[in-house]
């Protein structure tokens, strides 16, 4: 027993505790040297046949490592709004008052006002949007794709003047019961960051801000450093040695994973390396271009663990060049590391269209068609619709969904038949309801729709042709 006056000991902790304490608050930390290294030695695994990241899938799944999955389903989704009329948009000192005044009395007669009018952004939207396929969101402006990335991820809430029905689920889930900025990555047309943050110290941020206390995938790292101690005790023949220094795939998983090096893989992809330095720049402060900046919107919300990714025209400010090298890797990632992806672009190259697995066509606040992109050309020329011989297909879609497009390109033989073509393509805008309208709408991989109600029937295309007041609902896979 120790004396009276002497001052008490607190137990200390052993040597393999204090390591691991030290490993749980420092795990995520690397310098830039470090970075760099480790994101060399994982890219040395990367080649034309097979990228890097579907090789990291596959060594996961073969130790018994499975990566979360997402699945996104959403049924009889509706937004309706009150837009204000003309010039009622614009406060001034003259109207302020009246529109107060209108409102108050609206408010209480249960009216939208006299400045104002009922506004349906999204009429019956129902689908599923499934992890590892790469899904192009297409349709002319004003047509609902911004509301409804809104809304899959979470961002645009009920309000007085907006009311949203349906259901969206994740994985079962609905939006209400978890919280979904953490699951799913939205990225918006506007590009809001800290002026005098540098390029690298803007990803670092979100970095710190989405990895947390324990940084990322701590429960993986764990068991990868498990796996790869397993894997130096083994043979190179069992190991199959490659990359960096003869370090096996699974070694260098276990040294990237959890770690800061994601910030160094994005400023590599989207070609941010040589102005990681720079600073951002606004208005008032000269810094990094537009298009620039725009990748940098976008690889900001990428190096945190979101699995669902909801990008909203990422091509403002980019050449062709550059969107294709961006898209590549939106592909590469969906499939080797199955995320669940849904693109906007305002036009598409043909090059960049390819390399999509599905296309959502939205007109209206409808949709027109989701599935493969390799059917929509057939689904639409199945409806009158033909596409000149030197006309690329993105285009084509674009203009068809527009009455002057559906003119030019009708082969048919009466305007009557055009008109019915027209109303399906239009979504069933004159078929009373949602749903998809005259659409067609790919409901999973195999071609079998997965439904609720049975309102829907297979067609011989493998597709869900739905009809009629949207009571088709698509369950989670």
């Amino acid at each position: 027993m120790a004396a009276s006056g002497s001052p008490r000991r607190l137990p200390q902790p052993s040597q393999q505790q204090r390591n691991g304490h030290d490993h749980d608050r420092h795990h995520h930390h690397l310098s830039g040297a470090e970075k760099t290294a480790v994101v060399d030695s994982l890219l040395a695994f990367d080649d034309e046949a097979d990228s890097f990241l579907s090789k990291a899938r596959r060594a996961l799944e073969s130790h018994g490592l499975r990566r979360p999955e997402i699945t996104v389903a959403y049924k009889g989704v509706d937004v309706n709004t009150n837009a204000d009329i003309g010039t009622s948009g614009i406060s001034t000192v003259g109207n302020v008052p009246i529109k107060f005044t209108q409102d108050l009395i609206a408010d209480c007669t249960g009216g939208h006002g006299a400045h104002r009018r009922p506004l349906k952004l999204l009429d019956g939207v129902s689908g599923v949007l499934k992890p590892g396929r790469l899904t192009l969101l297409l349709g002319p402006p004003a047509c609902g794709k911004s509301t409804f990335l809104q809304v899959l991820g979470g961002h645009l809430k009920a309000t007085h003047d907006t009311r949203i029905t349906g259901s969206i689920r994740y994985n079962g889930q609905p939006l209400d019961s978890f919280h979904v900025q953490r699951t799913a990555a939205y990225v918006d047309q506007s590009d809001a960051h800290m002026a005098y943050y540098s390029v690298e110290e803007t990803l670092q941020y979100a970095f710190e801000c989405q990895a947390g206390l324990h940084g990322l995938d701590k429960n993986v790292s764990k068991d990868l450093h498990a796996v790869a101690d397993l894997l130096k005790k083994a043979t190179p023949d069992e190991t199959g040695v490659g990359g960096d220094q003869g370090k096996t795939l699974e070694e260098v998983l276990a040294t990237v994973a959890g770690t800061d090096a994601k910030v160094e893989l994005m400023l590599r992809v989207f070609g941010l390396s040589h102005c990681r330095n720079t600073w951002v720049g606004d208005a008032m402060l000269r810094g990094i271009s537009g298009g620039e900046r725009k990748r940098l919107t976008t690889a900001e919300m990428l190096v945190g663990p979101r699995k669902v990714l909801l990008l909203d025209e990422i091509s403002t400010g980019l050449d062709s060049a550059t969107l294709f090298a961006i898209v590549r890797f939106f592909r590469e990632a969906t499939h080797g590391l199955r995320w669940t992806s849904l693109i906007s672009l305002k036009q598409p190259p043909p090059e960049t269209y390819q390399l999509f697995d599905d296309v959502l066509m939205f007109a209206a606040g409808r949709v027109i068609y989701h599935g493969p992109v390799t059917e929509v050309h057939d689904f639409i020329g199945s409806l009158g619709f033909r596409c000149p011989t030197r006309k690329d297909i993105p285009s084509f879609l674009l203009e068809v969904m527009t009455a002057s497009g559906q003119h030019t390109y009708w082969t048919g033989s009466s305007d009557s038949d055009m008109s019915a073509a027209a109303v399906a393509i239009r979504g069933g805008a004159d078929g009373g309801g949602g749903g998809a309208g005259g659409g067609r709408v790919r409901s999973d991989d195999s071609g079998d729709a997965s439904t609720e109600d049975g309102g829907s029937g297979k067609d011989s295309g493998g597709k869900a042709a739905s009809g009629g007041g949207g009571g088709d609902g698509v369950r989670a896979g």
